[in-house]
């Protein structure tokens, strides 16, 4: 061969020199041409023999059969003798076609096919590199038998290839792990021989594209082996009893065993090193789904059975810690999957899953610090008793709390100021005293937790116990329980007095029904002193310290800015308050006093308001028309006398001249008429915002209490802007006020010795005295 070669050349140059042709044929490329025909003669020869060898060897009956057999639902043994004749095709082109349309006489070419060809191929380029390179080498620079070899052969297989996948996608009639072996196989032929082929060297190949739906198959089979792996690994851990994998890690095997599985799932995409990055983005983004359907379906399993081990803390420890090991894992795969340059769509969907386990975490500490509510209350009950039995007052305080009270107590450092009240050794004492029982819960729950939580968990479940005693410090000390607002409603013929006292918390008394729990409500009195509000201030600052744990625990930041917190010091801080500061505060937050369901409806009052500010002196004054009222609600009764309680409210309410006005009565009508108009002058050192139009419609009775019949309220500054406001207005059986106005109005009720104080709560507690008024017809 060698020598045919050498006289080619010697032809070539006699054409030449001698002849002097102009451009005669180059020795180089009739050994390519020539080449060239040979491999695509062998390669036919080699798919055509390769075919017959199969065909009539039983190869693609077997593989047949085993697809009748899958769809017929019989197994291998019971169809081992049956057999379908084949009718051998005349070229693989043909073949393959036939192939591809005929599925019962020549189903799609067997994947055993393919790996032998591919086989076969090899064989050929070896050959070709090892013999036939060395010795057709005398043109280096324009011919390599082995790269030719290479090229030519792998272009001939991937038309025949892509060809055959396309049928086998329609198809499928293998399972999908036989796909991605030969997916393996051809990746290694072509990695091994083509890839550094000129002509292959700087282009992107086009087999990851052949088999993309076939790796997508096999993804989606996998999901389904992937929870039913969740499922199972979770029922071991649960009958094992949850227990940690080591004496140094505080989750489950569960854990273990469900990223076991997505490791190995990733592992073979990875291992696939897919040279086109739009397929490898489009593999990561199904892949991310995956991991969603897995890691989402074990936090639902955990989250079904976390109520069913909340008893034991141990066990819910470990539970929380395999959310959490769950992210920490998440984040590795995150990063393994290609991190910041991973696709977009695939990080938004695992980014989603961290969003969707971290709520489920929280869901689990809130959860399992709820079960401790019960011992928390009452170890905050046990230090409102001894917090009740403290006596004296603080020093340089007043005597307890009056209307005189003007804020001395900043709310910014309730719990911690460091003033020498505060610091006095006395104060310091008793603070102490009464944090035992919270301090000795707290000491055993803590220890405990931060022995079986990971740090993490460890500092949820801190801010949830944060919340949970700071919320309890308020409701059940600094405020009274939302039930005792019905106390107002059971004591009959009750005096402002009686009122106020209803209000003060207690500890003793849950449920208060008839006289006997009224009387004792009223003997488990209790105001909190400023003495009281010192020691509870000492006492935030203590616990807080305790939760900051010298930078171990939750920062101070969050605890000072948590919303809990803040509501406790404003809580305490309005003790101190004016009275004329808390009216002003309740008229700014209880913005929807005239709020009333349909069934608390009792009437309409069409009402006129002016308001007008003198140019002069910047007095301001308000100008009441009471119109009419209409439907009103009232047993049908000739005596019916209805007339208008009008009160304007705001803060100095005791330096007005005139602040209350009543209309004069109208006998006998629901839709009474007054057309009356009443003038109030607010002065000028007070804006109009800061007052409201408290109207009540009454039955007026000779030598009796009037009966009240509904009310209406209009805010001024509702007003400001247009100066007058005219139109109806809903009567309501009671006002509606939020946790605010239910502060204020407690506070209020114990200033027994305040006459504004004393008339505003009973303005205010209208529905109590509506009911009154039913208990005595």
């Amino acid at each position: 061969m060698k020598s045919t070669v050498d006289l080619l050349t010697s032809i070539t140059f006699f054409r030449m020199k001698v002849q002097e042709l102009p451009s005669p044929p180059r020795a180089s490329s009739v050994v390519k041409d020539c080449a060239t025909a040979c491999l695509k003669s062998t390669y036919q020869c080699l798919f055509d023999g390769l075919c017959v060898e199969l065909y009539k060897g039983g190869l693609t009956q077997q593989d047949e059969q085993k697809k009748r057999n899958k769809q017929e639902g019989q197994k291998p043994n019971e169809a081992g003798n049956q057999t379908q004749q084949q009718s051998q095709p005349h070229s693989h082109a043909q073949m393959i076609s036939n192939a591809s349309q005929q599925q019962d006489e020549n189903a799609p070419l067997s994947l055993e096919f393919w790996h032998q060809l591919i086989a076969l191929i090899v064989s050929v380029i070896e050959e070709d590199k090892n013999c036939y390179a060395p010795v057709l080498s005398q043109f280096p620079q324009e011919l390599n038998i082995g790269h030719l070899s290479a090229y030519t052969m792998w272009t001939l297989f991937a038309m025949e290839m892509k060809y055959s996948l396309e049928g086998h996608e329609q198809e499928r009639s293998f399972k999908s792990n036989e796909y991605m072996n030969l997916h393996f196989r051809v990746k290694w032929l072509y990695n091994t021989f083509c890839k550094d082929v000129p002509q292959l060297k700087d282009k992107v190949p086009e087999y990851p594209t052949w088999f993309e739906p076939f790796v997508m198959q096999w993804l989606n089979d996998n999901d389904e082996v992937s929870l039913k792996q969740v499922n199972s690994a979770f029922q071991r851990d649960k009958v094992d009893g949850f227990p940690k994998i080591s004496e140094h890690t505080l989750f489950s095997n569960s854990v273990v065993d469900i990223f076991t599985q997505l490791t190995q799932c990733f592992d073979v995409i990875s291992k696939l090193e897919c040279p086109d990055p739009e397929i490898v983005k489009r593999y990561m983004k199904r892949f991310a789904k995956t991991i969603v359907k897995v890691l989402s379906s074990y936090a639902e399993i955990l989250k079904g059975e976390f109520p069913n081990h909340i008893e034991n803390e141990k066990t819910a420890c470990i539970l929380m810690n395999n959310i959490q090991q769950m992210r920490v894992q998440l984040e590795k795969m995150f990063e393994s999957m290609g991190g910041a340059d991973l696709e977009e769509d695939a990080a938004n969907i695992l980014k989603g899953l961290t969003q969707t386990l971290n709520g489920v975490l929280n869901e689990l500490s809130a959860t399992f610090s709820q079960s401790m509510r019960p011992i928390i209350k009452d170890s905050i009950q046990k230090m409102g008793l001894l917090l009740s039995q403290l006596k004296g007052n603080a020093v340089g305080t007043p005597n307890g709390i009056s209307g005189s009270v003007n804020g001395n107590l900043d709310p910014n450092r309730v719990d911690g100021g460091g003033s020498a009240a505060e610091n006095s050794a006395e104060i310091i004492a008793e603070t102490d005293h009464i944090l035992h029982p919270l301090m000795d819960l707290l000491d055993g729950k803590l220890t405990m937790l931060a022995r079986f939580c990971e740090r993490t968990v460890l500092k949820r479940l801190l801010k949830e116990l944060w919340k949970l005693v700071i919320y309890s410090l308020e409701k059940s000390i600094v405020l009274p329980p939302a039930s005792e607002r019905n106390l107002l409603h059971n004591l009959p013929n009750a005096k402002i007095e009686d009122v106020s006292r209803l209000f003060k918390n207690h500890m003793s008394t849950n449920k208060v029904t008839g006289a006997l729990g009224v009387a004792e409500a009223l003997q488990s009195e209790r105001n909190l002193t400023m003495k009281q509000c010192l020691v509870l201030g000492v006492a935030l600052r203590t616990i807080k310290q305790y939760f900051h744990a010298g930078g171990n625990g939750l920062k101070m930041t969050y605890l000072d800015k948590s919303p809990e917190l803040q509501s406790l010091k404003n809580a305490l801080s309005l003790y101190t308050q004016s009275t004329d500061t808390l009216i002003k505060t309740f008229i700014q937050t209880q913005t929807q006093q005239g709020r009333h369901h349909s069934d608390e409806k009792v009437g309409l009052m069409n009402v006129d308001v002016d308001l007008s500010t003198h140019p002069g002196s910047g007095e301001h004054k308000v100008t009441i028309k009471i119109v009419e009222c209409k439907d009103l609600e009232w047993p049908a009764d000739k005596r019916f006398k209805p007339f208008v309680e009008v009160n304007v409210i705001g803060p100095s309410i005791g330096e007005l001249k005139k602040r209350r006005f009543e209309t004069r009565c109208q006998q006998g009508g629901l839709s009474p008429k007054y057309n009356e108009t009443f003038q109030v002058s607010l002065g000028n050192e007070v804006d109009p915002s800061f007052f409201e139009i408290h109207m009540v419609v009454k039955h007026y009775r000779f030598a009796l209490e009037d009966r009240p019949v509904g009310v209406a309220v209009m805010q001024l500054k509702d007003v400001i802007e247009q100066g007058s406001c005219a139109g109806w207005f809903h009567l309501g059986k009671s006002i509606y006020m939020d946790e605010t106005g239910w502060t204020i109005l407690r506070i209020l009720s114990q200033r027994t010795n305040d006459e504004a104080a004393k008339e505003f709560v009973e303005l205010k507690t209208f529905s109590l005295k509506k009911i009154f008024s039913e208990q005595e017809k």
